[in-house]
């Protein structure tokens, strides 16, 4: 199985990294990828 980290980043107060977050979980889960660790810059 291949492993990932995700990373997420936002550059204003006013966006979320939510929806960045769930596209790719989403992209990872129908690839067959484990995510390991998610990192979120804000």
């Amino acid at each position: 199985m291949k492993r990932a980290v995700i990373y997420a980043r936002v550059s204003t107060s006013d966006q979320s990294a939510q929806m960045q977050l769930d596209v790719l979980r989403e992209f990872a889960e129908r690839r067959g990828i484990k995510v390991l660790d998610e990192f979120v810059d804000l």
